[in-house]
């Protein structure tokens, strides 16, 4: 008689028993079979163990050695790629507690595959993902097409990206979900084993902490520098009376802060038309410094909205469903993003603000004027 034997990561391998010359197996002998078995489970277990505390160790050595969270997910999707050789490996991070998108922030790829890095994925009437979520443990799919309810739009996502299997788990602190690891197979389908999810939920245990502190990390560097530029506009404003001076301190900080291409204030003058009034940018993007032409399509209500403490963020002016005259007029400036923050002043500012230097500036009102980030590349 014979049999298998499969040792972990090398093919199976027989082992040959022959027949005693009476026929018979003796009993003592028909019982090492199964003791060879349930030692070869062992092995194989103590193996899987020792595979997933050196992919521990070493995703907790990236997360020591760096507070940078590209680096660490972009090391732990390399791990985890190649440990249990799938065709990508991505992380999606949740940017706040009320997002309703995940964005991909770190990706593995083995081969030729698209890329989902910088993907944002709605997570609104996206079923697998909001199993996911809705789980504990990992959700494992051999036919990803065929998961029951997928829209139109996660199909096309899909298939895009060639997924034919999937495995994804969600990362939780404190019970709150902040990211998704997802496992894809794009060569053909994959059957993932009992094994392979609990590994993928051992990395996720890990892997939310490192999100949890990465995102305290870059919210407390954040207040730090807004605190910092504060202090440097105030003592700016307290060491001279040049409005002009003040402004363009505020502006080349707020850049260097943003790492941009163009900041700029805009100062609103008759029928909310107006001028750059002070910029800074990076070379090669060209200056807007002065007279901007005629936005046509910023209407009073508009300036209402800003009155009232609006901040609008574009991240792609020719996909955020803004009025096609407008995106004219930003592309004609060669913006393709931007940040504006409303400059409102009480009326008893008005008056009692600087209105020295070669801006000449004049209040028209509470809304003076636009601070406005650029972005061009």
């Amino acid at each position: 008689m014979s049999l298998k034997i499969q040792e972990h990561e090398n093919p199976w391998q027989k082992l040959t028993c022959r027949l005693p010359e009476s026929g018979n197996w003796r009993q003592e002998e028909g019982l090492l079979l199964p003791e060879i078995d349930a030692q070869k489970a062992l092995i194989v277990q103590m193996q899987q163990q020792v595979q997933l505390s050196n992919l521990l160790n070493e995703i907790n050595n990236e997360i020591r050695s760096t507070l940078d969270i590209e680096q660490i997910l972009t090391s732990a999707c390399r791990l985890l790629g190649q440990a249990l050789q799938c065709s990508r490996v991505s992380i999606l991070v949740k940017e706040s507690n009320t997002e309703k998108t995940l964005v991909t922030r770190g990706e593995y790829n083995a081969g030729d595959y698209p890329i989902q890095l910088g993907m944002k994925v709605p997570i609104t009437d996206n079923p697998h993902l909001s199993a996911v979520i809705s789980q504990q443990e990992s959700l494992a799919l051999t036919k990803f097409l065929d998961f029951p309810g997928l829209n139109e739009q996660t199909r096309k996502i899909a298939l895009s990206l060639e997924i034919k299997s999937m495995l994804a788990v969600a990362t939780r602190y404190q019970g709150e979900v902040n990211g998704i690891i997802g496992l894809h197979q794009c060569d053909r389908e994959r059957e993932w084993t009992d094994w392979e999810q609990q590994l993928l939920e051992g990395v996720a245990s890990q892997l939310a902490i490192a999100i949890n502190q990465a995102k305290l990390y870059s919210e407390t560097r954040r207040q730090a520098e807004k605190e910092s530029l504060l202090r440097l506009i105030g003592n700016q404003i307290r060491s001279t009376l040049d409005l002009e001076t003040i402004l363009q301190t505020a502006v080349r900080e707020v850049r260097q802060m943003l790492q941009c291409d163009r900041v700029i204030i805009y100062q609103f003058q008759d029928n909310w038309q107006g001028k750059v009034v002070v910029e800074d940018m990076t070379v090669p993007w060209p200056s807007i410094l002065g007279d901007m032409g005629a936005d046509k399509c910023f209407r009073g209500d508009y300036a209402d909205l800003y009155q009232q403490g609006r901040v609008k963020a574009i991240n792609d002016i020719f996909n955020a469903g803004l009025e096609p005259c407008h995106v004219d007029f930003l592309d004609s400036l060669q913006v393709k993003a931007n940040l504006i923050v409303p400059i409102v002043t009480s009326r008893s500012e008005e008056n009692s603000l600087p209105t020295a230097g070669s801006c000449n500036f004049k209040f028209p009102g509470r809304l003076w004027g636009l601070l406005i980030a650029h972005e061009c590349h």
